[in-house]
């Protein structure tokens, strides 16, 4: 891939799947809404493109859910706008979210600190090839 590898960590304060899955559907400006599937113990989310790997899935002795995700972007900088998205998602939704990332080998080693998205991170930084 053209940039680093991103490993993203999260914790979002709900554990509404079809919450998460509106939420997380809008971040990847999605057409259609990300399917939840039901388990016997919680629900999960998954997504999978050439840019990015994306699991989710309810932590069961509390109301919130866990989000792993790794994505390619160009720049470490372009990674935090892209997350920033995220945490403005889930702000819009009412929905209070812990984004923690990293830049990571082929095998998922890290390479470089770990990064934590704040609440203004991105927000209204808007990014064009136009």
């Amino acid at each position: 891939m053209a940039g680093p590898r991103i490993g993203v960590s999260s914790v979002l304060g709900s554990a509404d799947g079809r919450l998460i899955a509106r939420i997380l559907s809008a971040w990847l400006s999605l057409d259609k809404t990300l399917s939840v599937r039901f388990r016997l113990y919680g629900w999960q989310i998954e997504y999978n493109s050439n840019e990015i790997e994306l699991f989710c899935y309810e932590a069961t002795d509390r109301a919130e859910c866990f989000l792993q995700v790794s994505l390619f972007a160009k720049s470490l900088a372009e990674a935090k706008i892209f997350l920033g998205k995220l945490k403005k998602e889930c702000k819009d939704a009412q929905v209070d979210s812990q984004i923690d990332y990293v830049e990571e080998d082929e095998d998922g080693q890290e390479l470089s600190e770990e990064f934590h998205i704040e609440d203004d991170d991105g927000l209204g930084v808007v990014t064009s090839d136009r």
